[in-house]
């Protein structure tokens, strides 16, 4: 209970309003990238859930960070989170071909770290889970 101010000025007892909580949707895309690499991505979808809601040990996970750091506020859950497997993104390319960005096409690639770079590569993965998923998905 927390004290607040009458219309007396006396203190009185009052329940703490609620707060409210923000389900927090998450896609995480596990990207492969250069296909002519013989390596998979760097972790499975059963590591990566085991890691954001754990594994039945005690150690950390991402949805006790979470809970703790914002009070229980901003919940972290199975049923609003999605792990999408599969997304490749090649070696290098040009982003942009049809005009599609303010300065024009871009080339990329994955051995080099510029913005242009790490742009294309969110550019080409959120593309591919977009047709996946379909727009819905996105626009919720």
């Amino acid at each position: 209970m927390a004290t607040r101010a009458g219309s007396d000025g006396i203190g009185q007892e009052a329940p703490v309003s609620q707060v409210p909580t923000t389900d927090l949707r998450i896609l995480f895309l596990i990207v492969r990238f250069c296909e002519a690499v013989d390596r998979g991505p760097s972790i499975t979808p059963q590591a990566l859930d085991a890691m954001l809601f754990g594994d039945g040990s005690d150690a950390p996970h991402l949805q006790g960070y979470f809970e703790h750091c914002s009070n229980g506020r901003s919940v972290l859950s199975r049923s609003n989170v999605r792990i999408l497997d599969g997304i490749r993104v090649p070696c290098n390319g040009t982003l942009g071909d049809g005009g599609g960005t303010l300065y024009g096409p871009r080339r990329w690639r994955t051995s080099s770290c510029a913005f242009e770079d790490t742009f294309a590569w969110g550019e080409l993965a959120a593309g591919q889970a977009r047709q996946r998923l379909g727009d819905a998905e996105f626009e919720r």
